[in-house]
């Protein structure tokens, strides 16, 4: 394998392997949400409101804890 094919194989499983680890519901209705390795994982951000019901049937059963404020 090249270089190129390896370091592709190796983001593939680290994909596969992603666990929900950090999940932030901001005072505006979004939830942005992190893996295990600080990463984002788009898809499972959005709304609250939509992202919610996703996260509980990824398996995600932690309360809701708090809500952040953003300004830019």
């Amino acid at each position: 394998m090249t270089p190129a094919e390896i370091a592709f194989a190796d983001a593939a499983v680290v994909h596969l392997t992603r666990e929900i680890a950090e999940v932030y519901h901001f005072t505006n209705g979004m939830t942005l949400v992190f893996d295990q390795h600080g990463e984002q994982m788009p898809e499972f951000q959005g709304r609250t409101t939509e992202v919610l019901p996703m996260l509980r049937a990824a398996g995600w059963d932690r309360p809701v804890v708090g809500l952040y404020s953003w300004t830019p």
